[in-house]
């Protein structure tokens, strides 16, 4: 790579590594690099440049969504959701967000869910952007927060969803 990694975003579903770098391109551009690693490997398998409109006070969050892998990026602020990477040709598309004033930060749940801080409250959305009924909507959050998720790893043998939560090393018994 021609420049360092600053983020990763595992996506276990595929069995990849995701790599994320900032860099600058020109006087006043930020580009970002996305880099698909095999997990097992660290082979780089793709990658391909994003530098369409984001600059220097942009402040744009990815995630991967656990149940297809699609790679997604919100800009803050933004009430859409670009699609940069999907198994079903939607990439390049972007997801309008139904009801949001200034939203910040993007997790994806295990069911492929939207979570997004909205102006200071815990908002959840569909995969089409559209409200879901949950007991976690208008939960205050700060700008920065984050959704646990099970605890996973390429470790092949445990990936079923019984070893969820449970260290490499095995469960303790006290």
């Amino acid at each position: 790579l021609d420049y360092p990694v600053d983020a990763i975003l595992c996506d276990v579903g595929q069995n990849r590594v995701i790599g994320i770098n900032y860099h600058r391109s020109g006087r006043s551009k930020k580009a970002r690099d996305i880099t698909y690693f095999d997990a097992e490997t660290l082979e780089v398998k793709a990658a391909f440049n994003l530098s369409f409109g984001l600059d220097e006070t942009s402040s744009a969050t990815f995630a991967v969504d656990p149940v297809d892998g699609t790679l997604y990026m919100h800009t803050e602020g933004s009430d859409q959701i670009k699609v940069l990477r999907s198994p079903d040709k939607r990439s390049g598309t972007n997801v309008r967000l139904a009801g949001v004033r200034h939203p910040v930060g993007l997790v994806i749940d295990g069911e492929g869910r939207f979570l997004l801080s909205n102006s200071g409250t815990l908002v959840v959305l569909e995969r089409d952007g559209s409200p879901s009924q949950s007991i976690f909507n208008r939960i205050a959050v700060g700008k920065s927060f984050q959704i646990l998720q099970p605890y996973s790893n390429f470790e092949p043998g445990m990936r079923a969803s019984a070893f969820y939560n449970v260290p490499p090393e095995g469960p303790r018994v006290p």
